[in-house]
C-alpha cells in the first residue's frame, strides 16, 4: 500500500506541475533524450524496458527506492505497468541513488505517449514534452 501512495504521489507530481506557456512544436519522432544535450543514455525505448526492473519490486524509506532486501539505494532502470490494461507500460525511467535520476517516458493506457524528459536526483529537470491523448504536443516546458 505505502508504495501505491509513493507511485500515487510521484505520478501526480510528475503530471500536475505548473509549467511556461511555450508554444508546441512539431515533434521530430525523437525521445528527449535523443534530443537533449543532457541525456544519459540513447538508448531506443525497447532497450530501457528489457533493462528495467518492475518498479513494485521496489521499496521505499525515506523518499529513497531499494530493491526489495537490500540496504543498497537503487540504481538503474525501473517500470511500471498499467493497472487496467494489463501488459502496457505506464512510464519507464532511470533511477540513481534511490531517486529518478535521468531519461523519463510515460503512456497513456492507448500507447500513445503522455510525456518525456529528465529527472536529476528527483526533481525534474531541463526539457519536458507533454503530450495530448492523440499524440499531439499539448505543451513544452523547461524545468
Amino acid at each position: 500500500m505505502k508504495k501505491l501512495l509513493t507511485f500515487t504521489c510521484m505520478g501526480i507530481l510528475l503530471g500536475g506541475c505548473g509549467g511556461g506557456d511555450e508554444e508546441a512544436e512539431e515533434t521530430t519522432g525523437k525521445t528527449v533524450a535523443e534530443e537533449s544535450p543532457k541525456a544519459p543514455t540513447k538508448e531506443p525505448v525497447h532497450e530501457e524496458l528489457a533493462n528495467a526492473i518492475n518498479f513494485q519490486s521496489l521499496t521505499e524509506s525515506n523518499g529513497i527506492f531499494y530493491t526489495s532486501g537490500s540496504k543498497e539505494a537503487y540504481t538503474g532502470w525501473a517500470k511500471q505497468m498499467h493497472v487496467k490494461e494489463k501488459g502496457k507500460v505506464e512510464w519507464v525511467g532511470q533511477f540513481k541513488d534511490g531517486k529518478p535520476d535521468g531519461a523519463y517516458t510515460s503512456w497513456y493506457e492507448n500507447g500513445e505517449k503522455s510525456s518525456e524528459g529528465h529527472f536529476k536526483g528527483g526533481e525534474r529537470e531541463g526539457d519536458w514534452v507533454f503530450y495530448e491523448e492523440d499524440g499531439s504536443v499539448e505543451e513544452r516546458r523547461s524545468y
